[in-house]
């Protein structure tokens, strides 16, 4: 399902052209890390297509694309109110500390 050729720009940039239901999308990718991103998430992309289509036999692969991104878009949301929550925690920690270690010196 998805296809991914890269080319070398001149600003070593690397322009990603993704194939989505045949049609072609290109991104472009900012570092190795962020292509190693792109190429990840087409691979699950095409791997929660295939498993959707063998579920949801006969539906529009529109339909199986949309229920895909809003699947991850409240996987999305998940991670971030986890991450907000454990950095509330973490400020608070950070407090907790300071107080301590303002009391350690007039122990």
């Amino acid at each position: 399902m998805t296809s991914v050729w890269h080319f070398w720009r001149d600003d070593m940039e690397r322009k990603i052209t993704i194939k989505i239901l045949g049609r072609p999308f290109s991104l472009v990718a900012k570092s190795p890390e962020e292509e190693a991103e792109i190429r990840n998430a087409a691979e699950r992309k095409d791997q929660k297509f295939n498993s959707y289509q063998k579920s949801l036999p006969g539906r529009n692969p529109a339909d199986i694309l949309s229920f895909i991104a809003l699947n991850s878009i409240v996987e999305a949301e998940k991670y971030r109110k986890m991450l907000k929550s454990k950095n509330a925690q973490e400020q608070k920690l950070h407090i907790e500390l300071e107080r301590y270690l303002e009391n350690v010196d007039k122990i």
